[in-house]
């Protein structure tokens, strides 16, 4: 959930990139057409036209050759805030918002970006390198992944740190096949995360989730013993996404559940 800072924060870049294609750009705007400021505004910026016009907290202990450096790595992977990686589908790429609402589309669609920097500035390429191979999969193919990732995890922190993890050569979930790695990500509750008694996301260990991966095999002790690179590539591809998405609904169902079994004693009181 955005605090109201943050909401202040997306509305001033949002205002200031509109400004900066106004002001710059006002020859290639059809201003008959409301929708043509946005889409100008897009393309600029996806070119690399108005990253000086991009403001970010991230960038205050930042010099400007650290800057302009880590919004061109960034820029090598934009497709990922766009459905079907392609800019043209701007007003597409934002789940449950009016295509008719021009600001809200652009304004989440710059903050998506805005977490690809923070997830580059903290992770390196290497995890760019892994949500693009996200992107890449089908599982993904109805979907803009880092929309549905942050919609799907509400937790900006929490997502930065579990895809960072992912995409480590010596990380935790080392030896899953990428599209593996895609279904965790597909099917996060009870995968990678679990609601606290606190009310709150904390992310869920690799030996706990290879724990419930082998109840769901076979009681052998021998599997038990085995590390979750083993048993992925004993599964292969399609078994794991079979036993990862079990694991995610009967999670969700306990949920559903428990948070019926809440609103009953709350009825009763």
């Amino acid at each position: 959930m955005k605090s109201i800072d943050d909401i202040k924060v997306s509305t001033n870049r949002l205002e200031k990139l509109k400004q900066a294609t106004i002001v710059n750009y006002l020859s290639d705007i059809d201003l008959d057409n409301d929708l043509d400021l946005y889409d100008t505004m897009i393309h600029l910026f996806i070119e690399g036209k108005l990253d000086d016009a991009f403001t970010s907290p991230i960038f205050q202990d930042m010099d400007v050759h650290d800057r302009a450096k880590l919004q061109s790595l960034v820029r090598k992977y934009a497709s990922l805030c766009f459905f079907g990686g392609n800019p043209n589908y701007w007003t597409d790429s934002i789940e449950g918002v009016s295509l008719m609402d021009f600001d809200l589309i652009c304004m989440k669609i710059l903050d998506n970006y805005h977490f690809l920097l923070e997830v580059a500035k903290d992770g390196g390429e290497d995890t760019l390198r892994q949500l693009k191979k996200f992107q890449d999969t089908d599982l993904f193919s109805e979907n803009v992944v880092i929309d549905y990732l942050r919609n799907t995890f509400d937790d900006d922190k929490l997502l930065k740190k579990v895809l960072i993890d992912m995409s480590k050569k010596d990380g935790n979930y080392r030896g899953l096949s990428d599209r593996q790695k895609a279904v965790l990500f597909l099917y996060p509750a009870g995968v990678l995360y679990k609601i606290n008694q606190q009310d709150d996301k904390e992310e869920i260990s690799i030996q706990y989730l290879k724990d419930e991966v082998v109840k769901r095999i076979s009681s052998d002790s021998e599997l038990s013993s085995m590390s979750m690179e083993e048993i992925a590539g004993i599964l292969g591809d399609s078994n794991f996404e079979e036993i990862i998405s079990d694991i995610y609904l009967d999670y969700t169902m306990d949920e559903i559940s428990l948070m019926d079994e809440l609103c009953k004693k709350k009825k009763m009181l």
